[in-house]
């Protein structure tokens, strides 16, 4: 009988789990595509990174950016002197922010966004970016593993649920800026984790003793050298004139949407973040997000208006926005499905040609940004000055 039941399990979920395992080795595929030759040669940032990176010592006395520090060193043990060791840590980083993200799509929306959302985010240019530079950019990718975390708390309060959302907040704090996103978040979900801690006590030590052993290196680092502690705070080294950060602030969602930053390590000229479609449909989301809850209205406006602040005075990177918009992208995708399912409830055909063109939209878009992160800004004269520094031998 078990038998039965378990061929017939595999029979109803074989295509999806196929399509997913096709899905994520494509995807993977390209996020590992030549990691020491796209670019060619490494920028001095990513050299540093190996360098912070160099021993245990190094990353005790600096503890900022630990988790990515600490995968550079474990991956430097088998690959030695070698620059490449800092975009791979970051491509893993990538490769299980965009897993959590498809988990996170599918509690939230139906299959059919999910898989669209997460093909959109996974090819965007924005995440091959973030994902295959080798800095600690993608630390902040953990906002939405996070998140996850919390949903899956909320949802089932579990004891591992509340013992994950411990360990990703303390890992996160060794990212500098990011004490404030946690500290909103604590405030939004306390009667969440306050009743789970209060049901359950042993969950409670538990967590404050992982939570203990987790920030002690911190701590640690921070006492040592205090100066340490304005960077993690998220406190720039000079202040600029406040009609300059003013501009800076305002510039943030422009950079998004109209035109991108001069920055040729992590971007191509002065491009959108966003390509149109994506554009379209983050309107229809946030539309969507907002007319759902004043609450959950609040709250993203507090986070966004937060996270411009930060990027504007140059305390986290603009990739903090990502996962976080093309959840809210995805939304917009949900959102146009159902309008126009509602519109054509029995017309199998005018369905299947809106949907049709809906995936259409989302592979093109997705062909736009492999080719803009692949050919363009791989081939510009400006990706080549930045890229400078050859590997170690």
């Amino acid at each position: 009988m078990d038998t039965q039941i378990a061929r017939r399990f595999w029979g109803e979920r074989r295509k999806l789990t196929l399509g997913y395992a096709a899905l994520f080795a494509g995807l993977a595929l390209l996020l590992f595509l030549h990691p020491g030759s796209l670019p060619r040669n490494y920028s001095a940032v990513e050299a540093g990174s190996v360098q912070s990176a160099s021993s245990l010592h190094a990353i005790l006395n600096n503890p900022l950016h630990a988790p990515y520090k600490l995968l550079v060193y474990v991956l430097s043990l088998g690959i030695h002197r070698n620059f490449v060791v800092a975009r791979l840590a970051a491509m893993i980083l990538g490769l299980g922010t965009l897993s959590i993200f498809s988990l996170l799509l599918h509690t939230w929306y139906t299959r059919r966004t999910a898989v669209l959302g997460t093909i959109l985010f996974g090819c965007s240019a924005w995440f091959w970016h973030v994902a295959r530079l080798g800095t600690p950019d993608v630390e902040t990718f953990g906002l939405i593993a996070l998140t996850a975390a919390v949903v899956w708390a909320r949802r089932t309060h579990q004891p591992l649920a509340w013992l994950s959302c411990i360990f990703l907040a303390a890992s996160l704090l060794y990212v500098p800026g990011m004490i404030w996103f946690l500290g909103i978040g604590a405030l939004w979900q306390i009667r969440t984790f306050g009743g789970l801690a209060w049901q359950r006590r042993w969950v409670s030590l538990a967590g404050g003793a992982l939570a203990i052993l987790g920030l002690a290196p911190l701590a640690w680092g921070l006492t040592r050298s205090p100066a340490l502690i304005k960077i993690w705070l998220g406190w720039p080294y000079h202040w600029m004139s406040l009609t300059h950060t003013v501009r800076s602030i305002v510039a943030v969602p422009f950079h998004v949407v109209l035109r991108g930053p001069d920055d040729p390590l992590r971007w191509l000229g002065h491009l959108p973040m966003l390509d149109v479609f994506a554009s379209v449909m983050l309107i229809v989301g946030l539309y969507t997000f907002l007319a759902q809850s004043r609450r959950l209205a609040v709250g993203f406006t507090i986070l966004l208006g937060l996270s411009c602040i930060l990027i504007g005075i140059g305390s986290v990177p603009l990739a903090i926005l990502a996962p976080g918009l093309y959840v809210v992208i995805a939304g917009g995708i949900q959102e146009l499905s159902r309008r126009w399912l509602t519109v054509f409830p029995r017309n199998p055909i005018a369905r299947r040609v809106g949907l049709g063109l809906l995936t259409i939209a989302v592979l093109t878009t997705s062909i736009y940004n492999i080719r803009a992160y692949f050919v363009a800004w791989q081939q510009a004269a400006d990706t080549h000055s930045t890229f400078s520094v050859e590997n170690k031998r």
